[in-house]
């Protein structure tokens, strides 16, 4: 028979969670996640709830196995207890936790709990903060 050549992309969908909180402990509403690579059009952007806390799938290329980096952006500014920092934060994804057999070029779907994610608030910007000698 002859062969036939197919080119394609692993692709692994998790289940992520996580709660999101300020230095003091305190959760943080309106952070969003997602994937730092991965499939656009297969993502939709999760949010932060009230509790902090994040439940969202994402899809992204690779294998159960590989390191997925999510990232944590404070879309909404001051809003919900001040402007923080983006984070980036590497998400293992384990074999051990598959939730769904993947078939083909689908790698499967995995949950991935990373539990506290703490964002650090914004510092002044360098226009705000005084010039040697002005303090």
């Amino acid at each position: 028979g002859e062969e036939v050549c197919m080119y394609g992309t692993p692709i692994v969908e998790f289940h992520l969670s996580a709660r999101v909180v300020d230095k003091d402990g305190n959760p943080i509403q309106g952070i969003e996640v997602r994937p730092n690579s991965g499939i656009p059009c297969l993502n939709k952007t999760g949010f932060s709830d009230y509790l902090g806390v994040i439940n969202a799938y994402y899809h992204d290329t690779g294998f159960a196995g590989d390191i997925h980096e999510v990232i944590f952006y404070d879309v909404d500014g001051e809003a919900n207890g001040g402007d923080f920092e983006e984070l980036v934060h590497s998400a293992p994804v384990y074999r051990l936790n598959k939730i769904e057999e993947g078939e083909g070029w689908y790698a499967g779907c995995y949950e991935v709990k990373v539990g506290d994610i703490t964002l650090e608030p914004k510092s002044a910007s360098e226009d705000e903060k005084p010039a040697e000698g002005q303090e």
